[in-house]
């Protein structure tokens, strides 16, 4: 399979204010509570949970490369083929 085959993960990187990096990956379902659906995501502290993906990106803002380098290069580590959006 070539690189192009490869499926990625479409992966939002964000910054909490005052804080760290948070991947949001808006096509992995983590739960549903009523009507409402968490998304995956993924922080170097806590790892794996649940997210409000509309929420989150309310109260974050764009990570730069530079900012998420450190997390993706974690996240790739463990098997993710990212797609950064």
């Amino acid at each position: 399979m070539n690189e192009r085959q490869v499926h990625k993960i479409p992966v939002a990187f964000r910054v909490w204010p005052g804080s760290g990096v948070l991947a949001l990956f808006p096509t992995i379902e983590w739960s549903r509570q009523g009507s409402q659906v968490f998304c995956q995501s993924y922080e170097h502290v806590g790892q794996h949970g649940g997210a409000d993906y509309a929420g989150c990106v309310k109260r974050t803002r764009a990570a730069e490369p530079s900012e998420y380098a450190e997390l993706q290069a974690e996240l790739e580590a463990i098997g993710y083929k990212l797609g950064i959006i």
